[in-house]
Parts: C-alpha cells; sequence; structure tokens
C-alpha cells in the first residue's frame, strides 16, 4: 500500500499502535538519563508522504521571498500573552509571503508557574512534513517542554502536507522569519497580571523532519544570524536542535529511490517533487527528473553541508560556515539521529532519513568556528518518533539545554 493514498489520522493511529510495543531506543553517542520503556503516542511525528501535484513557484536562487519591511509592521503588533493556555494563531495567505499562498500557522503556550513567572527560554519548535501544529498534534510533546521552564511554541509555514512539499525547503525562509518575529513578539508581552512570557535571553529553534530541515536552509540563505539577530537569536544564547533533518537532498533521493523497499517509492516521489513538476516513484539519471538526470531548480540551495564541492551525482553547496553562525555568540547546534532499528527503511517505523543525512551536517558544522556542534544517535527510534520525549531524543534535547547553563 503506498502512502499517499493513507490519510495522515490513519498513518498516526498505525505508528501509534507500532509505537506501543517496540523496544526502548538507545543512545550510543553522548550522555543523557536512561530511557523510559514506553512513549506517550500522542508524541509521534506523523511524517506520512503524500503526492505532491505540478510545482509552479520553483524561485531562481537570487530571487527573493521575503521583505523585511513588511515583517516588521506585522512583527510590532502582538497578539496579546494569555498563561497557562494554547493559543492559536493564523496568518492568513501568510501576509502574502511566497512561496504558495496558504495560511500559515503558530501555537503558543506559556506555564509561568513551571518558569518561575517570565521564561528564559522559548522554543520555537517547526512541523513535520504532515504541517499539523494547528491541529494540536505536537500539543502532548511541546507541555512536556513547558512543564521543564521553556516557553514553547509549534509553528508551521504551511497548511496543508501537500503545499509543504512544493518548494525548495530554503524558500520558505520569508514565512519563517514572519511567524519566528511574531512568535517572539507576543511570548514578549505582559500578561494581564503584568508579566511577561520570555525575557529574551535564550532562543531554541527545534524541529523534526521538514522542521529539522527548513529552519536551516533558511537561515542559511539568509545569513539570518548576522542579518536579523533580532528574529533569530537570543540575548545570552541560540540553539538549533534538529531531529531527523535532509542536509543534502539530491543525495537522499538516491539512496531512497534505490531502497529494496515498496514503501520508498512514494517518498521518492516527494523528494523528488519538491524541486520540480515531476515527481517518479524511483531513481534514475535518465529521467529528467532527478538531480543526476538535471531535473529541476533549487537543489543546491537545500544543500546545507558546508563546504561540499559538487559531484557528479550531488551539488556543491552555496553556504560557508558564516552563513549558520555569528560573530555575536557562538550558536549551539544538536542534531539527532533516529535509524528505525532493524524495520523496513520506509515502513511506519523505519529510517526514511538515513543517519548520513544528519552525521554529515555535523562533521561540516565541526570544522566551524563560529558554532559549536554535538551528535546523538537513537539507531532503535524509527524516523516517525524522532523527538519524542520519553525515549527518543525530546527529554535527552532539554538536558542538554541544562547543561549549556541555560
Amino acid at each position: 500500500m503506498h502512502n499517499d493514498t493513507m490519510s495522515p489520522l490513519a498513518w498516526v493511529f498505525i505508528v501509534s499502535t507500532l509505537a506501543r510495543s517496540a523496544p526502548a531506543c538507545r543512545e550510543d553517542v553522548g550522555a543523557g538519563p536512561a530511557p523510559n520503556d514506553a512513549t506517550d503516542a500522542s508524541d509521534v511525528s506523523d511524517a506520512s508522504p503524500e503526492l505532491d501535484g505540478e510545482n509552479t513557484d520553483i524561485l531562481a536562487p537570487d530571487e527573493t521571498t521575503d521583505s523585511e519591511a513588511e515583517l516588521e509592521v506585522d512583527i510590532i503588533t502582538p497578539v496579546a500573552l494569555v498563561p497557562n493556555a494554547w493559543q492559536a494563531v493564523t496568518v492568513p495567505a501568510c501576509d502574502g509571503l511566497a512561496p504558495g499562498s496558504e495560511d500559515c500557522h503558530y501555537r503558543l503556550l506559556w506555564r509561568p508557574d513551571a518558569c518561575g513567572g517570565t521564561c528564559s527560554k522559548l522554543l520555537v519548535y517547526w512541523a513535520g512534513g504532515e504541517q499539523s501544529c494547528a491541529d494540536g498534534k505536537y500539543d502532548p510533546l511541546l507541555e512536556k517542554w513547558a512543564d521543564s521552564g521553556v516557553l514553547v511554541a509549534c509553528a508551521q509555514p504551511f497548511t496543508t502536507s501537500e503545499e509543504a512539499g512544493r518548494y525548495p525547503y530554503a524558500d520558505e525562509r520569508g514565512r519563517m522569519e514572519l511567524l519566528t518575529g511574531r512568535i517572539r513578539a507576543q511570548a514578549s508581552t505582559l500578561s494581564a497580571d503584568g508579566v511577561a512570557g520570555w525575557d529574551g535571553r535564550y532562543l531554541v529553534i527545534g524541529g523534526v523532519s521538514h522542521g529539522a530541515t527548513a529552519p536551516v536552509a533558511a537561515i542559511a540563505r539568509s545569513r539570518a544570524f548576522v542579518n536579523r539577530p533580532d528574529i533569530w537569536t537570543g540575548k545570552d544564547g541560540t540553539a538549533v536542535i534538529l531531529f531527523d533533518g535532509i542536509s543534502d537532498p539530491a543525495r537522499l533521493e538516491a539512496s531512497i529511490g534505490l531502497a529494496d523497499d515498496p514503501a520508498c517509492a512514494p517518498w521518492h516521489a516527494r523528494f523528488v517533487g519538491r524541486y520540480g513538476a515531476k515527481a517518479p516513484l524511483a531513481h534514475s539519471c535518465d529521467n529528467d527528473a532527478c538531480y543526476c538526470a538535471g531535473g529541476g531548480q533549487g537543489w543546491e540551495r537545500d544543500t546545507t553541508v558546508v563546504g561540499q564541492t559538487a559531484g557528479p551525482n550531488w551539488p556543491g553547496s552555496p553556504y560557508s560556515c558564516a552563513d549558520l553562525g555569528t560573530p555575536a555568540q557562538r550558536v549551539q547546534y544538536r542534531v539527532v539521529s533516529c535509524g528505525g532499528g532493524q524495520a523496513a527503511p520506509c515502513g511506519a517505523l523505519g529510517d526514511i532519513i538515513p543517519d548520513d543525512q544528519q552525521t554529515r551536517l555535523v562533521d561540516a558544522l565541526a570544522t566551524c568556528p563560529e558554532v559549536a556542534v554535538t551528535y546523538h544517535d537513537h539507531p532503535g527510534c524509527g524516523h516517525s518518533l524522532c523527538g519524542s520525549w520519553d525515549f527518543c531524543g525530546g527529554e535527552k534535547a532539554r538536558s542538554w539545554l541544562t547543561s549549556l547553563g541555560w
């Protein structure tokens, strides 16, 4: 059965059911508290692929998608902050920011008692490709972050999974910047009791799958930490937490397209379709669609392995270390892999995005004096569970922030 015919709710049900009997994931790299034996099924990150339609809004690398003037006007009118309740905000057509015309959304939760009043940490957590912050799917996971003393927001730059699969990740930067600016503005406002939700000290940018891919590409393409520190950095520290993201989409589509698992076909179609009108189910260098066949546009601007030179089947990265850091502070990166154990690569508990998509980014960032990078591996956790609190990286990521003194 192809996953492109499966509804997101059906996919969540299958993954949640399987997760109840899944073995606890081990963590081979780094230290942290022992994993629990079970996970909250509602923590599952739904990564169900949806086949894309024709891509008609691909941008050339030198085209811009955002207007800083428009962003400023919008950001300075925040929604009033309310404690102890999820607040949902929809931005119609994302204020006209390309790509596409769908609404963008975020949900925000502040628990003053967990922070002793004002929180010093704000987590902006970007949804996976299913784009399901707005329906509350990430609420149970992020409530655990909120209980640990973090003001949390769940953000999605599009409304539907289909639209989220139509464009190169880096082209989302205008939408992501608008949402991040609005979230931090709202988080900084005073409640009815005269207490601010966030003091601006520490900003954490996190996400899973799509949400661990698009932020890095968007930050690099606009050199956001340098050019918009008011949006993308905290006063005392900035961290980026990436659960099972993509750093080299050309290599990814080739590996998935050649995998011995029929369930990988719709994933391959989505990975290739993002860069052009064609969405083949199998990899080929003769289909005018895959990277090695000269298909599509935008592969290189999503290639965040800084310093990578072009090869026969992959592009060079246009980015340098300076694009992912700032001289003002040392940005902290935490990159997490979830290997899927013995599950079929593209099954409900499979890997889907191979570990080399994370480790090659880690190796590249390790050469950058502007940043610090740590890597953690959860080889028994599937992609759809990556970042869940109890045993696939969420709680350990929170402990890592504590280890930084945050």
